[in-house]
């Protein structure tokens, strides 16, 4: 049987070259990426963080600077000079009583106080409850007390806190914007929810440099959340004291510094 000479399958031949053609094209091209993605990878890597380093410090600018500050003179916080320079309010007098007052228990007076978590101000009336040598302790009318509590209270402060805090911080304003060197001690209600008691600078000016000063050497405690049966009235008489002292020493003195 003659064999027919017809060429072998060459329509699958090529098909196969085809294929291996555009396997080694395909190979090269992914070879190409990765070469060109090593590259923008190695050049984009950020260089190691170094510490920065500090310059050396000048001593001569340094003492240059602290100089400076020591010569500057800071002007004191004063209202009644403030009013007049700014407000243009002449002649506002210093003290504003010409001596002790003399008074006795039973007085009335009306003083402003201050209410810290609404921070308004209004005027109540408050009956003088004891009087010693350094203290009239005031109570708001109407609000119920023991004469007795009161007593100890003063007399422990007399005996004990007011010259400790003396000897150990300096001496009040005395005898004061009133010119009186009683201490006026304010139990009220209505002062704030979160405190024990607090002393106002404004009180030690005439009501002409602060609206709503009572113009005596004052310090308040609070009846909502102070009991005048316990010892920590006293501790709290003890630290608006020292308030006061520091004032007198320094009036430029932040509050918080002697918060301690």
């Amino acid at each position: 049987m003659n064999e027919e000479n017809t060429p072998p399958n060459s329509i699958g031949d090529i098909l196969w070259i085809g294929i291996g053609v555009l396997g080694a094209l395909a190979t090269c091209l992914l070879m190409t990426v990765v070469v060109i993605f090593s590259i923008f990878v190695s050049g984009t890597r950020s260089s190691p963080t170094t510490s920065p380093s500090n310059p050396p410090l000048d001593m001569n600018l340094a003492e240059e600077t602290l100089s400076i500050l020591s010569s500057v003179e800071v002007p004191l916080a004063d209202p009644p000079d403030i009013a007049e320079r700014l407000l243009h309010i002449p002649g506002i007098p210093n003290v504003v009583g010409d001596g002790p007052l003399d008074l006795v228990t039973g007085a009335l007076e009306f003083f402003w106080v201050t209410d810290v978590d609404s921070n308004d101000t209004i005027r109540t009336e408050a009956e003088l409850a004891f009087v010693s040598e350094h203290v009239y302790f005031w109570v708001e009318k109407d609000l119920p007390y023991d004469l007795e509590d009161v007593r100890i209270i003063v007399e422990n402060f007399e005996s004990s806190t007011y010259s400790q805090i003396r000897e150990t911080f300096g001496h009040e304003w005395s005898p004061g914007v009133d010119g009186d060197p009683h201490l006026y001690i304010l139990y009220v209600r209505g002062i704030g929810s979160s405190i024990a008691g607090f002393y106002y600078s404004r009180d030690e000016y005439s009501s002409e440099a602060q609206e709503f000063s009572n113009e005596h050497e004052m310090f308040y405690l609070n009846a909502d959340t102070v009991s005048l049966r316990d010892g920590y009235a006293e501790n709290v008489l003890a630290h608006e004291f020292q308030h006061m002292v520091h004032w007198n020493l320094d009036r430029n003195e932040e509050t918080w510094m002697t918060e301690g």
